[in-house]
C-alpha cells in the first residue's frame, strides 16, 4: 500500500490538467479490470464512488445527463 499511498500524495500535487492526462492514460487499464470480473468491479467501486459524490456534493443526475448526450452525439 506504500506504493499506492505515493502515488495518490503525486496525484494531489499534480495540476488539475496533468490530473486530467493522468486520467485518460490509464482509462483504458481501468476498463480492462472491470472487464475482467465486472461484478467485483462495481461491489468494490460503487461505494467509493458515492461516497465521492456524496462528499463532493456532486450532481450524479446532471453528470448522467451530460453523458448521455455525448453518446448520442456520436451515432
Amino acid at each position: 500500500m506504500e506504493k499506492l499511498e505515493k502515488l495518490k500524495a503525486e496525484f494531489a500535487g499534480c495540476t488539475a490538467e496533468e490530473k486530467m492526462h493522468f486520467i485518460q492514460a490509464i482509462m483504458p487499464e481501468i476498463c480492462n479490470i472491470f472487464l475482467e470480473n465486472q461484478e467485483k468491479f462495481m461491489q468494490e467501486m460503487m461505494p467509493v464512488c458515492m461516497q465521492a459524490m456524496n462528499a463532493g456534493k456532486m450532481d450524479m443526475p446532471k453528470m448522467m445527463g451530460m453523458f448521455m448526450n455525448m453518446m448520442k452525439g456520436k451515432d
